[in-house]
């Protein structure tokens, strides 16, 4: 069993792409933040400088920061959106058809992401959380195993 936290948008399912590509530019926009960040704290003259460097490897040779997500789809209803973040090798998922899960706590049709519930995570779902505001309502479960349930955003 694994532990995972969640988020939900309150959306029809016909702005899906567009939705999803909102997260994913987001995504794209928080690692170049935090690879702009390691270059200047390590004195690098540039992003790809540092991106070739061994200061973004870890000991088995494996890169701590990707520049950009990769998108990964076996149908058009379920997403896995991959990326490096600081040593951490993570996958975003998304799925468009799992509305039925959310009728507890909304009628409407809802868009869902979920992380594993480990190091960045949290970090990670605000900058899915951010893209998701303008959408529609947003829900959070921090970590689907504990006692607290969903939290509507502001």
């Amino acid at each position: 069993m694994s532990v995972d936290s969640k988020v939900f948008v309150e959306a029809e399912f016909e702005r899906a792409p567009f939705i999803g590509s909102h997260v994913v530019d987001n995504i794209n926009n928080w690692l170049r933040r935090n690879i702009a960040e390691e270059v200047e704290r390590l004195g690098y003259n540039g992003q790809l400088q540092f991106l070739w460097s061994k200061d973004n490897e870890d000991e088995k040779g494996n890169k701590k920061w990707s520049l950009h997500v990769r998108l990964h789809a076996n149908n058009f209803y379920t997403y896995q959106i991959a990326f490096n973040a600081g040593g951490e090798s993570r996958t975003l998922w998304y799925f468009t058809t799992c509305s039925p899960d959310t009728d507890e706590l909304t009628t409407n049709y809802t868009l869902n992401f979920c992380i594993g519930c480990w190091g960045k995570n949290e970090e990670i779902m605000q900058v899915v959380i951010e893209a998701l505001k303008p959408h529609g309502k947003v829900w959070y479960d921090h970590n689907d195993c504990d006692d607290e349930d969903y939290i509507l955003q502001n």
